[in-house]
């Protein structure tokens, strides 16, 4: 029997092509994988620069008082309180259009919210809101700090929201449900 060798350098010329093609398109995925990993590493380094302020704004409660009225100064029945909340912006530039809005309760759907604005805060300035809100406590019950978050505008327009937790989010401004 002999031998077309004609046929034998069509299969090794096939066999190299597909080898090439293959070789082409794990470089394209290995590139691909790079690529996505160089974008998350300039995302995260974009975000980081963004939030740079953000990062030096938050609020907290430095103290609970008994007062006799609500929100609107009207005498009620029963203990409302009075949260002190302080708003600190430790960066060089102002914050703006912002606020707090305090809870009574760490659960979904308290039966208390109050929320109160601020224009401005200056840099490395802390402001003081004091916040009346029915923190539902029963008579000598010591009130636990409730829940406060705040949303502000920081220099660049860019809209922020520090969680209860303390987590910063972009994008949730004051007028955000």
């Amino acid at each position: 029997m002999v031998a077309n060798w004609w046929d034998v350098a069509e299969g090794i010329g096939g066999l190299a092509t597909a080898l090439a093609f293959g070789g082409t398109i794990w470089a394209l995925g290995l590139q691909r994988r790079q690529l996505r990993l160089v974008q998350k590493q300039l995302d995260a380094q974009e975000l980081a620069k963004e939030s740079a302020q953000a990062d030096l704004v938050s609020a907290w409660v430095a103290n609970i008082g008994v007062t006799g009225q609500n929100q609107d100064g009207i005498n009620v029945p029963g203990p409302v309180q009075t949260v002190v909340v302080k708003c600190r912006n430790a960066s060089q530039l102002p914050v703006w259009d912002g606020g707090v809005i305090v809870r009574s309760e760490w659960v979904p759907e308290p039966h208390d919210i109050q929320r109160q604005r601020f224009h401005v805060i200056a840099p490395n300035e802390t402001l003081t809101l004091n916040v009346k809100i029915d923190l539902n406590l029963k008579p000598n019950e010591t009130a636990t700090p409730p829940p406060v978050e705040m949303r502000f505008t920081d220099s660049g327009g860019t809209p922020w929201r520090r969680s209860p937790e303390g987590r910063l989010e972009k994008g949730i401004g004051w007028d955000a449900p």
